[in-house]
């Protein structure tokens, strides 16, 4: 049997662009073998060990694993599923302001969108991601039409859980009083901010204090990985002004390269806070820039 006959139905599905590789690690690239390997590692006793990663998507990847063995194939497949759904999820949002002409023309419209399509392909957040911020927002707005404070708990939890995967919407709770109507009373409006918080607050707690043990210190999610020296101005000269101009892959290369930095691993919790002191100093040098 030839080695091209041995690859899964899978395996031809997500890499038919790339039909010699086979269906192990070897062909994930960018972030998505350090995804793979924390779930591996799950199946094997360690728990992120490394503050670098949010839980919600190893635990996808390690219950995948668990179902079809370590196949990074199998779980583009159930992704491609998973993907799926956020084509009636955008239809359910989108009733809730428009007709269901316009719904349908919006639901088209992510079923079509290049982007989506691709993200099924990656072990990478944004699969996960989408589903969940669109279940956060169907749960918000749920909890904003018939205020109890059980569905405000609800929509707490949904959103605790989309944080837990990519933190991206952590100061989301802040507009959230903003949103409630003001015929509401006070006491209403506590009563149902507390219980959105609350849920919150019960469901990443445990995380916290695993990140406490692990590393020593107070980390809500996981490190920033230099989110704010990527927005700098030192990096806008890297990646725009400075000849020959790089991209960000180049970048992440060199400037962000332990081998190459001196040491300084942004996916550590000492690197992300060299990389933020060194953000900080790049806009106290060039505030104007930075705006």
């Amino acid at each position: 049997m030839s080695d091209a006959s041995r690859i899964s139905i899978p395996a031809l599905f997500c890499v038919a662009h790339q039909p010699t590789l086979p269906d192990t690690i070897a062909r994930l690239r960018g972030d998505e073998p350090g995804y793979e390997r924390l779930a591996y590692e799950l199946l094997n006793g360690h728990f992120f060990e490394r503050p670098g990663r949010t839980p919600v998507y190893p635990f996808f990847i390690a219950g995948c694993y668990t179902i079809f063995g370590r196949s990074p194939a199998s779980v583009v497949y159930v992704q491609a599923f998973l993907g799926a759904t956020i084509i009636p999820l955008t239809f359910i949002l989108a009733r809730r302001f428009t007709g269901p002409q316009s719904s349908l023309v919006a639901a088209g419209l992510i079923a079509l969108n290049p982007a989506l399509i691709l993200h099924v392909r990656l072990l990478q957040t944004e699969i996960l991601y989408t589903p969940l911020m669109l279940l956060t927002v169907l749960g918000l707005l749920r909890a904003l039409e018939q205020p109890q404070w059980q569905k405000f708990s609800l929509a707490g939890a949904l959103l605790a859980i989309t944080n837990l995967c990519r933190p991206t919407a952590m100061l989301f709770p802040l507009i959230v009083p903003l949103l409630m109507p003001r015929q509401w009373s006070l006491k209403r409006k506590i009563a149902c901010f507390v219980a959105y918080l609350g849920a919150i607050i019960i469901i990443t707690t445990p995380w916290i204090y695993h990140n406490y043990r692990t590393h020593k210190t107070f980390l809500i999610y996981s490190v920033s990985t230099a989110l704010l020296w990527q927005g700098s101005p030192e990096f806008y000269h890297f990646a725009y002004e400075q000849l020959p101009k790089r991209h960000i892959v180049q970048i992440w290369e060199e400037e962000l390269n332990p081998a190459r930095n001196g040491g300084h691993n942004a996916f550590t919790i000492e690197g992300d806070r060299y990389f933020t002191k060194r953000a900080i100093a790049s806009i106290l040098r060039e505030p104007a820039v930075y705006l």
